[in-house]
């Protein structure tokens, strides 16, 4: 199936500027940092790789917990 309207070309001249966040205030350096001059697509590359790998970690505690969840559920039922 074809889009209907395509993407805008990408502007490559777009570039990010220094920043650092994440800081939890406790007297330590900041847990992240943007570079500057690193390509905006790249960072929001990067930075989706970063979501992806956050996703994943979580998803297997979840599982755990709702698997845990459902067995205590059938004891207690059949108690």
């Amino acid at each position: 199936m074809k889009k209907i309207v395509p993407d805008p070309p990408l502007d490559t001249s777009a570039a990010t500027a220094h920043s650092v966040f994440g800081n939890c205030q406790a007297g330590h350096s900041a847990l992240f940092a943007v570079c500057s001059g690193v390509a905006a697509h790249d960072a929001l590359v990067h930075a989706s790789l970063y979501l992806g790998c956050a996703y994943d970690t979580g998803k297997y505690p979840r599982k755990k917990m709702s698997q845990q969840r459902s067995l205590r559920m059938r004891q207690n039922a059949t108690n």
